[in-house]
């Protein structure tokens, strides 16, 4: 997957490896390395949230999000791409992730990785 944000600022590169079933996130052609431990950055569960972004960009270059309602959401696990929905109630009730079908998903035990971009990002899944 690569996303990159309206301005062109920010990437991301998640690959999938199938020996491990994990997504690996890369810079470049290199893994991501987490400061903390020095390992690559590595997750089960891969998580697209697509919200609408306001810019509010003053002094500070801020953007705000709208994280409370419902949106369209993609979801890679298993080597595998679904699409489903985001619902976030009030701001203090958890996120929730339902399928296509209306049930919800079913989180693989581990890491996840939720990543918020524009309804104007634009966003790669091969």
């Amino acid at each position: 997957i690569n996303f990159t944000n309206t301005s062109g600022g920010n990437t991301s590169d998640w690959v999938y490896d199938r020996t491990s079933n994990i997504y690996r996130k890369v810079i470049g052609s290199q893994d991501d390395i987490d400061r903390n431990n020095s390992e690559t950055v590595k997750v089960k569960n891969l998580i697209i949230e697509i919200v609408t972004i306001k810019s509010d960009y003053g002094a500070n270059g801020r953007v705000t999000m709208n994280l409370i309602g419902q949106g369209k959401a993609i979801f890679m696990q298993d080597g595998k791409v679904t699409e489903g929905i985001w619902q976030k109630d009030t701001k203090t009730s958890r996120t929730k992730y339902y399928k296509s079908d209306g049930s919800e998903l079913e989180l693989n035990r581990g890491k996840i990785w939720v990543a918020v971009i524009g309804k104007d990002s634009k966003y790669q899944v091969q």
